[in-house]
């Protein structure tokens, strides 16, 4: 997983963390400490002012702190943080200087604390399997046995951090079949079109599966696809199989002349 994918990952989940408390937050501690001074990071360069010399005072940065739940003691620290890594100048006044910026900065920036602070293989696990059931949804058994072998967890430890994850909304799950599948709703938007999208999965034959691969990665590097193009890619029996589930969203542009999926 690149810098930016995991930033984003961490950006996220720290927000689902927020509201989470006792050992179940311990246990993912340093996701929600690289997230949250991720989060600050990302507030303070979206915050700064059209100015040749930018600098925010600081009530500013104590305000847009407060309205998106950076408390004091991560506002503290993070500031601490970031002006020893040369990504802000914090002046004796308190006010911040934002250096340059960008939003692949933030994401970077956020997975260099992440992987400075030391994180357990179960905080690694987490990103990994978050990463995986956003491509696909995968059977619960399945991602039980992945983690656990890939990152040396007892299967007990795996069962349960699932659950955590389950319970703080990181990862969902769709639990109406024998079978539970595990899914990201910003994806597959419910458990019936993640358990459809599952189905249909199952049955791909191993030529069927690599050209899905391939338009995945195409588009994850560019972001959509022409609908033409991936049905030439996929073939129009296996795509109109996909759409179907919602495995892909189709959005149409059209004018008087022509309509283009």
């Amino acid at each position: 997983m690149d810098k930016s994918t995991k930033g984003a990952w961490l950006l996220a989940q720290s927000k689902s963390l927020d509201v989470v408390t006792g050992i179940s937050a311990a246990r993912l501690e340093t996701i929600a400490y690289a997230g949250r001074i991720g989060r600050l990071y990302n507030l303070l360069r979206r915050n700064v002012p059209a100015d040749p010399n930018p600098t925010l005072s600081t009530r500013t940065v104590k305000t847009i702190c407060q309205l998106n739940n950076i408390d004091r003691s991560t506002r503290e620290k993070g500031l601490d943080v970031l002006s020893a890594t040369g990504r802000i100048d914090v002046a004796h006044s308190g006010a911040v200087s934002v250096l340059g910026a960008t939003t692949t900065a933030v994401l970077e920036t956020t997975a260099d604390l992440f992987a400075e602070a030391d994180p357990t293989s179960e905080e690694e696990a987490v990103l990994d399997l978050s990463e995986r059931v956003a491509t696909r949804p995968l059977d619960r058994d399945h991602a039980t046995e992945l983690i656990a072998d890939n990152y040396e967890i007892p299967t007990n430890n795996a069962i349960t951090l699932i659950d955590l994850c389950k319970s703080t909304a990181i990862i969902d799950e769709e639990a109406t079949s024998r079978r539970p599948i595990l899914f990201n709703s910003n994806t597959f938007r419910d458990g019936q079109y993640a358990s459809k999208a599952y189905r249909v999965l199952q049955t791909l034959s191993s030529t069927d599966s690599k050209r899905l691969d391939d338009v995945q990665g195409q588009l994850t590097r560019q972001g959509a696809l022409y609908e033409n193009d991936v049905k030439t890619m996929l073939g129009t029996t296996l795509y109109n199989r996909l759409i179907s589930v919602g495995f892909f969203d189709r959005m149409e542009i059209s004018n008087t002349d022509e309509a283009v999926g």
